[in-house]
């Protein structure tokens, strides 16, 4: 669906709504989902309002946004799916958003004011209360939990929310009646992304300058409300809450398990996969995914339906980075990003298991393996190899200068590499890695302007790669390693990222 687009449900019909081509207008489509298998079209509806968001309440369902430039929100009654009806088109003063629940319609007016509205007849809603909250902050209603209104506010870079009981609708209270934050304020909070609460639990995803981080809290006492985790996220997610567990929605769909919030666990992804890496081996394939330490195992027999069969979440961080993969016999090798080389034993494909692991200098990009030795590329630190006879024990056994490389390929006693610039030059180094705890320079050739390739491939006497800044793929005949010659190169009009060979085709 479209990025602005917003769904709700109440179990028995779901509720998509997403702005039209017309700014200001929505498309509300209403689905009967109480066969989870066969779900449905019954009914949809436009509204003349720039939809911000959509919130249910039984078969109430508000849509909230700009009315005739003003912000508002319209209450549509969907108690018959297939023929869902506006019931009521209402103003609202420099609100955020509206929510429903139960009976009452809430938000927020004038900086510091609560608005909570009757809406058991939604034709006719009425304002029941107004309370004035008095944080002294810019604020945002974010969400409704049993009895509570939760908002945030912010002031300079501290982000802090607090709760409102409103219990007894005509007599709100702030939770902290003492006019301070229960909440535990986020200092350096750069901006919210987004918001999850379930049950005593609200997640929130946040940028706290330049580091996205993802904060826990404890609300089962909305007047003593703590935070109790705080960890690190690859990027910003929208977030969804259910329980224990938190889904994070960015590129696809990932569920962890924070039953113990100071540890979460990785539970599962749906995703329209990105692998980052990928190596095969029989029917099975092995990916590294783009944003986080898992490598997914792939049964790829019917190559028509390929199924995860298995996933291994590696490292001590909460989520990191399996940058490249490669398989040789029953052990697959992992560039892990700043956690360095891992080993995993994938003699059973359904239960990969972590054996071995290594700590790196630099940010191991790319790994290859070649005899009793792994070649890690490094772009801040150069060529590293660790010796890997023992499985159980790697460890470091050499090392090429720090030079900006984009990758290696590993053949015979050679190793060829495309790197940005040595120490001047940009193009292709071919190292002589007979003793590869001391691997030196054999070759070198100087393309004239920057490499920025994910790979270089090598197929007999002649090395392929390409060049991102210049869109050109080059062909360099390395028969004699001590002197590689451009074979050719031409324009692709694209910027290369790696090269496979099949036969006489690139």
């Amino acid at each position: 669906m479209p990025k602005a687009s917003y769904i709700v449900t109440n179990g028995e019909i779901a509720c998509i709504g997403k702005r039209n081509s017309d700014p200001d207008n929505s498309v509300l489509t209403v689905l009967d989902v109480s066969d989870r298998s066969n779900p449905y079209i019954t009914g949809s509806l436009e509204i003349s309002a720039a939809m911000n968001y959509l919130s249910m309440a039984g078969n109430t369902i508000c849509v909230d946004g700009s009315i005739d430039g003003y912000h508002g929100y319209v209450l549509v009654d969907a108690t018959d799916p297939g023929n869902p009806e506006i019931k009521s088109i209402n103003e609202t003063r420099d609100s955020y958003k509206t929510l429903v629940s139960g009976d009452y319609a809430y938000y927020t007016q004038n900086d510091n004011e609560l608005v909570i509205v009757d809406i058991s007849d939604p034709a006719n809603p009425e304002v029941i209360s107004v309370y004035d909250f008095d944080l002294y902050y810019s604020y945002d209603l974010f969400e409704l939990i049993s009895g509570y209104v939760l908002i945030s506010h912010k002031e300079c870079q501290t982000w802090s929310f607090t709760a409102i009981d409103v219990r007894d609708p005509l007599n709100p209270i702030l939770t902290n009646s003492g006019g301070g934050v229960s909440s535990d304020s986020m200092h350096d909070c750069v901006i919210v992304y987004s918001i999850a609460v379930s049950d005593n639990r609200v997640y929130i995803s946040y940028d706290g300058q330049s580091w996205y981080s993802l904060a826990t809290y404890d609300i089962s006492d909305p007047y003593n409300i703590s935070r109790i985790g705080t960890n690190p996220l690859p990027l910003y997610c929208n977030l969804e809450a259910y329980g224990e567990y938190l889904i994070a929605l960015s590129d696809g769909l990932s569920i962890y398990d924070f039953s113990d919030p100071g540890d979460p666990q990785y539970v599962r992804s749906f995703k329209g996969f990105y692998p980052q890496s990928i190596d095969v081996k029989g029917t099975y394939a092995y990916c590294g995914n783009e944003n986080h330490d898992i490598i997914a195992s792939f049964d790829i027999s019917n190559p028509y339906s390929p199924n995860i069969i298995s996933e291994v979440k590696m490292g001590t961080n909460y989520i990191s980075s399996a940058r490249d993969v490669y398989i040789d016999g029953d052990y697959l090798y992992v560039a892990n990003g700043t956690s360095g080389l891992y080993l995993l034993d994938i003699s059973n494909p359904g239960y990969p298991g972590i054996i071995g692991t290594l700590d790196m200098n630099g940010d191991s990009l790319s790994v290859e393996v070649s005899g009793d030795y792994a070649y890690m590329v490094s772009a801040d630190y150069g060529l590293e190899i660790a010796n890997i006879s023992n499985p159980l024990i790697p460890s470091i056994a050499g090392h090429f200068i720090d030079v900006d490389i984009q990758d290696a390929d590993i053949q015979g006693n050679y190793a060829y590499i495309t790197c940005y610039e040595y120490p001047t030059a940009n193009g292709l180094l071919i190292l002589d890695i007979t003793d590869p705890s001391n691997p030196s320079l054999h070759g070198s050739l100087n393309t004239g302007s920057g490499i920025r390739t994910y790979k270089i491939t090598v197929e007999g006497n002649y090395a392929f790669f390409g060049e991102q800044s210049g869109r050109d793929l080059f062909i360099v005949d390395i028969g004699d390693p001590a002197n590689p010659v451009i074979t050719t190169s031409f324009y692709i009009d694209s910027m290369l990222e790696s090269c496979a060979i099949a036969g006489n085709y690139a």
